[in-house]
C-alpha cells in the first residue's frame, strides 16, 4: 500500500482515486449520476460493481440493519471488534447517506496514516468515492473540495483537522468518528493549554510562584528541585482559589505570547489558549512536576458549531467503554449503542500470551526476548516513549536486524512485511498499525500505553477514583494486543515483557472484566507462567513453537480455551452496577459543564446534585462522590451561597483522603500528612498485588511472620528482614553491598532518609570505635547519591545505629561518636512485631486493586497503629547514642 505525506503524493492518492471512479472517462456531463435510489446500505453495496470485496460478513450487514432502524438519531455508536472491517461498515453507511440524502459526509481518522489509508481503502477495495483532506486548507484542491460539498465524494480527514479554531470542515451533515475510542487527547487538545517546565520555562516558573499559596508544599519542591524531573506528582489549584489569580494567572500567559510572538517553538500551545482564555473559571489547573495543564473536565462541544449542527454523527469503536467514556470524551449527554452480540465473548484471532517478566529476571527477559526474536522473521515491538523506541532499536541493529519506526511502516510497510529478520519498534501507536495473516506474529509490549494526563492522573491518584478510569485502562489493553490478530484464524504471539503490564492483566479483578474468550487465553497463560513449576526458557519456546509452526498439536490448547471461555461466559455479567451509575452520571456530567462554561450556575447545580444522587449509590464511588461534592462547591460558590458551598467542600473532604485543601477553602484545620500516607497504602496495595501474582494470602502471611522471626537474629539475616519490613510498609529501601555502604536505608518521602547501621554482637555485647567510624560515613553516603535515591539536595538524612548493644566499650569511644540516633534490637523487636500484624489484617482485608474502601480503612488503621511516615520517624529519632554509657 502506498502511503505518502506530501502536497504532491496526495494530489497522486486523489487522482488515482478519481480514476479509479472513471471520473476522466468522458469530456461530457451528464447531470446527476446518481439518480437511482436504494433503500439500504446493503443494497448500495451489491449494485456497486467496482468494489474488491465480494461480499458483507453476516454481523456487518447486522450492525447496518440495527444502524437503519436509528437513522434519524443523533448520536449513534457503533461497535465492530478490531479486524473485524468496521471502516466498511462506516463508509458504505456514509457512502448510503451522501446518495440517497445528497449529505456532505466527513469521515475522520486519528492520524495523517489512517486518512491516506482509509481514503485509499475506500477507492480500491470498496469502490467508494472518498477524497483525502490532510495538510494546511490552502493546499486542498478546488476539485477536491467541490467534490465533497457537492455530496460527490466522502471527505476523509484527521480529527486535527476538525477540531480546531478555524477548520475548513464547518458545516458537515455527517460526522463519522474512527477508532472514536481513541480520540479523547486529540478532541481536548482543542481546548488542553500544557505549560512545559522545559519548552516554557520562565512561564512555567512564574506561574508556580504564582500558584505556590495554593498547591502543596511537597509539589511545589518537587516543581523547582531537579530532582521533581524524576517524580511524577500532580495537585491542582482549587478553582474557588484561582478566581483570586485569575486574571494575573491570564496575563502572564498573554505577556508571554506577545512576547514571543515569533517564536512558534514557544508558543504551541497558543491555538488552544485562544479557545479557553475567556472561559478560564470553566477550567482546572493542574499543577505537575514537568508542566501545567489548563483544560475543562470535559471538552465544551457544544459550542463548537461544526460538531452541534451537524444532523448526525456516527461513533465507530473497536471497544465501547461500559461507563460513559465516550459521552465523557465528545462532550455528548446520550448515544444509542449499537452492536453484535457474539462479540461480547469472542476475540478476533487465537492469542498466545507470555509474561516473562513473571518468570524470568532481567537479565534472562533480555536473552528470551531475543531467542524469540531471531525464532520468527518479523516482529512488531510497541514501546512507551521515543527514548524507549530509539534504544530498542540501537539493541537489534546489533544484532543484525533490519529495523523500522512507526514514519517507516507509514512508506515501507510492504517492505517489511517481506523482510526475514525484521523487527519494527514503534511508540505510542496502539491504532493504526495492523499486520494480518502472515505478515507478523510476534507482538512485544513493554509496558502499557500511558496517555494519562493530569487530569486523569489527579482523579485516579489524588482524589482516589481510579474506578473511573478503569474502562479506559482495558481499551487501551485491548487495542495493544490485538495489532497481529485482525482476522478470525489468525494467530500471533503476545509478549508482555513490562511487569507493571503483567500485573495489571493478570490481576483477578481486571480478568473478570475481560470478554470470555481474551479472559480464557489470559488464564491458560497464566497457568503456564505462575503454575506450580518454574519453566525455562527452553520449555517457554518448545510450547511457542508449537503454537506456531504445529497447529494440530496445539488443538487441545485450543479446545480448551474454547471450553473455558463458555464457563466464564455463563458466568459473566455484561455490565457493572458501577458501570451502570458511571454511564449514567455521565450524561448529567457533561450537562454540568456545559452549564459552567456559559456560567449558568442554578443549571449547573441541579445537574451536581443528580450527580452526587447516583454516585452515593456506591461505596467504591467514594473518591469521585467526594470530587462531584467539590465541584457542587465551587458552583454554589460562583452561584453567591458561600454557604452551601462550605457544606459541600466539608463533604468533599469527609470523602477525600488525600486533598487537603478541601478543608483550608473553609479555614479549618487540615491533616498534612494524609497527602503521604495515601502514596503509601499505594505502595502496599502494589506490594500485594506484585506477591499474589506469584503466591496466595497465606504465602503472605507466612513471609511476614518469617520477617517478625528474622528481626530477632543479627547479620544478613537481620538486614533482608529489616529492608523487607520497609518495602511492606510501603517505603522505598535498599541494601547494598559496596564497599562502604549502609545498610538498610528506607526512603521515607524525597524529604527523609533513614539510613542505618546494624551491629548485632555475640557474647556480652559492647559498641566499638570502628563501627561508630563506619556509621559516621553514611551521611555523606547517602549526600553522593542523592539522585540515585530521588532525593532533595536539602533533605533530612537520618543516621540510625541499631544493635543489641546498649553500651559503649570505652570513654573514648563515646566521645568520638558523632550526633547520631541509636534504637536497641529490643526495641525494634516490640515495634516490629505491631507493625506486622497489622500488616497481616491489611493483607487479609485486601480484596483487590483500585477498592476504595481498603484503602480508606488502611490508611486508618496505619494513623492508629502509629505506622505514618511521622509516627516512622519519631520511632528511630526518639533516642541519641551519645545518651549511652561505656
Amino acid at each position: 500500500m502506498l502511503i505518502c505525506c506530501g502536497r504532491k503524493e496526495l494530489d497522486l492518492i486523489n487522482r488515482t482515486i478519481q480514476l479509479n471512479r472513471g471520473k476522466f472517462m468522458s469530456l461530457f456531463n451528464f447531470g446527476n449520476e446518481e439518480d437511482v435510489s436504494y433503500s439500504t446500505p446493503q443494497e448500495l453495496f451489491d449494485s456497486n460493481k467496482n468494489r474488491k470485496i465480494k461480499s458483507l460478513y453476516d454481523y456487518q450487514s447486522s450492525i447496518i440493519d440495527k444502524y437503519m432502524k436509528n437513522i434519524e438519531e443523533k448520536d449513534v455508536v457503533l461497535e465492530l471488534p478490531t479486524g473485524s472491517g468496521k471502516t466498511l461498515v462506516g463508509m458504505l453507511i456514509g457512502d448510503y447517506l451522501r446518495s440517497e440524502r445528497n449529505y456532505k459526509v466527513l469521515y475522520l481518522c486519528p492520524t495523517n496514516q489512517l486518512v491516506y489509508q482509509v481514503s485509499l481503502l475506500a477507492s480500491n477495495e470498496y469502490g467508494i468515492n472518498a477524497t483525502a483532506f490532510v495538510g494546511p486548507k490552502k493546499n486542498y484542491t478546488l476539485e477536491d473540495k467541490n467534490n465533497y460539498e457537492f455530496s460527490r465524494s466522502i471527505a476523509v480527514s484527521s480529527y486535527s483537522s476538525f477540531f480546531n479554531s478555524n477548520p475548513y470542515f464547518c458545516d458537515p451533515d455527517i460526522i463519522i468518528f474512527d477508532d472514536s475510542h481513541s480520540a479523547n487527547d486529540l478532541i481536548s487538545s482543542n481546548w488542553s493549554v500544557k505549560i512545559s517546565r522545559i519548552t516554557h520555562n520562565e512561564l512555567y516558573n512564574n506561574l508556580i510562584e504564582l500558584s505556590r499559596e495554593y498547591i502543596s508544599e511537597s509539589i511545589y519542591d518537587l516543581c523547582v528541585d531537579d530532582i521533581g524531573f524524576a517524580i511524577k506528582d500532580v495537585d491542582k489549584i482549587p478553582n474557588i482559589s484561582f478566581l483570586n489569580i485569575k486574571s494575573i494567572f491570564k496575563e502572564m500567559i498573554e505577556d508571554y505570547i506577545d512576547k514571543n510572538i515569533d517564536n512558534y517553538d514557544k508558543l504551541d500551545f497558543k491555538f488552544a489558549w485562544g479557545q479557553i482564555k475567556e472561559n478560564l473559571s470553566a477550567c482546572n489547573t493542574f499543577i505537575t512536576t514537568d508542566h501545567i495543564l489548563i483544560k475543562p473536565f470535559i471538552s465544551p462541544t457544544k459550542i463548537f458549531a461544526p460538531f452541534l449542527n451537524s444532523k448526525q454523527r456516527i461513533y465507530m469503536s473497536a471497544t465501547i467503554g461500559k461507563s460513559g467514556e465516550l459521552e465523557r470524551a465528545f462532550g455528548i449527554r446520550k448515544t444509542i449503542k449499537i452492536y453484535d452480540e457474539k462479540f461480547q465473548t469472542l476475540t478476533m484471532g487465537r492469542k498466545f500470551f507470555l509474561f516473562p517478566a513473571l518468570l524470568f529476571e532481567k537479565e534472562e527477559i533480555k536473552v528470551f526476548m531475543d531467542e524469540l526474536v531471531d525464532y520468527v522473521p518479523r516482529s512488531l515491538m510497541m514501546v512507551k516513549d521515543k527514548k524507549t523506541e530509539k534504544m530498542f532499536i540501537e539493541h537489534f541493529e546489533d544484532r543484525g536486524k533490519k529495523t523500522y519506526n512507526a514514519q517507516d511502516l507509514e512508506k515501507l510497510k510492504e517492505e517489511f512485511v517481506k523482510q526475514e529478520r525484521a523487527i519494527a519498534v514503534i511508540s505510542n501507536r496502539p491504532d493504526g498499525i495492523n499486520f494480518p495473516n502472515d505478515e507478523c506474529r510476534l507482538l512485544i509490549l513493554t509496558e502499557l500505553q500511558d496517555n494519562t494526563d493530569a487530569q486523569e492522573f489527579f482523579i485516579s491518584h489524588r482524589m482516589g477514583s481510579s474506578v473511573l478510569f478503569s474502562e479506559l485502562m482495558k481499551i487501551k489493553m485491548m487495542q495493544a494486543v490485538g495489532r497481529c490478530t485482525r482476522e478470525y484464524t489468525d494467530y500471533a504471539i503476545v509478549c508482555i515483557i513490562g511487569e507493571k503490564f503483567s500485573r495489571y492483566v493478570l490481576e483477578s479483578k481486571n480478568l473478570d472484566s475481560f470478554i470470555p474468550e481474551l479472559h480464557a487465553e489470559l488464564n491458560f497463560s497464566k497457568q503456564q507462567f505462575l503454575g506450580n513449576s518454574k519453566k525455562s526458557v527452553e520449555e517457554i519456546m518448545s510450547m511457542i513453537k508449537i503454537f506456531l509452526d504445529n497447529r494440530e498439536k496445539w488443538d487441545e490448547v485450543e479446545r480448551y480455551i474454547q471450553n473455558e471461555a463458555k464457563k466464564i461466559a455463563s458466568k459473566v455479567s455484561i455490565n457493572s452496577d458501577i458501570n451502570k451509575i458511571l454511564e449514567k452520571s455521565a450524561q448529567h456530567e457533561v450537562g454540568f459543564h456545559n452549564c459552567l462554561w456559559i456560567e449558568n450556575y442554578e443549571e449547573a447545580i441541579v445537574e451536581a446534585d443528580k450527580i452526587i444522587e447516583l454516585l452515593g449509590k456506591d461505596e467504591q464511588l467514594k473518591g469521585y462522590l467526594g470530587f462531584w461534592y467539590y465541584l457542587s462547591a465551587y458552583a454554589h460558590f460562583c452561584n453567591s451561597n458561600k454557604t452551601k458551598a462550605n457544606v459541600q467542600l466539608k463533604k468533599a473532604s469527609e470523602n477525600t483522603l488525600s486533598v487537603k485543601w478541601f478543608t483550608k477553602l473553609i479555614e479549618t484545620s487540615s491533616n498534612e500528612e494524609t497527602e503521604e500516607i495515601v502514596n503509601i497504602v499505594s505502595n502496599i496495595e502494589n506490594k500485594i498485588v506484585d506477591e499474589l501474582l506469584k503466591t496466595d494470602k497465606n504465602s503472605i502471611l507466612r513471609e511476614l511472620d518469617n520477617i517478625e522471626s528474622s528481626i530477632t537474629q543479627g547479620g544478613r539475616i537481620f538486614e533482608d528482614a529489616l529492608t523487607n519490613l520497609g518495602t511492606w510498609l510501603g517505603y522505598k529501601t535498599y541494601n547494598y553491598e559496596d564497599t562502604g555502604s549502609p545498610d538498610p536505608i528506607w526512603i521515607i518521602n524525597s524529604n527523609t532518609c533513614i539510613v542505618t547501621e546494624s551491629k548485632i554482637y555475640e557474647g556480652d555485647p559492647e559498641i566499638i570505635l570502628r563501627h561508630i567510624r563506619e556509621t559516621s560515613t553514611h551521611e555523606q553516603y547517602i549526600k553522593n547519591n542523592k539522585q540515585k535515591l530521588e532525593l532533595f539536595s536539602d533533605s533530612d538524612i537520618i543516621v540510625v545505629f541499631i544493635s543489641n548493644a546498649n553500651t559503649f566499650k570505652d570513654k573514648k569511644t563515646k566521645e568520638l561518636t558523632p550526633d547520631i540516633y541509636y534504637v536497641s534490637q529490643e526495641r525494634l523487636i516490640l515495634w516490629s512485631n505491631q507493625a506486622i500484624l497489622v500488616l497481616k489484617e491489611i493483607t487479609k482485608a485486601f480484596s483487590g486493586s483500585q477498592d476504595y474502601l481498603w484503602q480508606e480503612k488502611t490508611t486508618k488503621m496505619l494513623k492508629d497503629s502509629k505506622l505514618t511516615p511521622n509516627n516512622i520517624k519519631n520511632f528511630f529519632t526518639q533516642e541519641k547514642i551519645r545518651t549511652l554509657d561505656y
